[in-house]
């Protein structure tokens, strides 16, 4: 995975991966269809993911799916376990 995001990286252009900062709705990222790089979808809580039922909205005035809580600092644990990974 970590050498297709690498991949991705030095691919995607300067407007590209500009694109990608503005996402395409609420929830995701602009997929770039060139590259076969997928949307990807977002999630955020302060210690757990939190997901709404739909991508348009943030979920503040309707039920948002069941959720799993994890100790603050696992994942930042997680990703940089990924990242420095061989």
């Amino acid at each position: 995975m970590k050498e297709q995001i690498d991949q991705w990286l030095q691919a995607l252009t300067l407007e590209e991966k500009a694109s990608l900062c503005a996402g395409e709705n609420m929830w995701m990222t602009k997929g770039i269809d060139r590259l076969n790089l997928p949307p990807i979808h977002m999630y955020d809580g302060t210690n757990g993911i939190r997901k709404t039922n739909s991508d348009e909205e943030m979920g503040i005035t309707t039920e948002n799916m069941p959720a799993t809580c994890y100790p603050t600092g696992v994942g930042d644990r997680l990703f940089l376990e990924y990242r420095t990974a061989p």
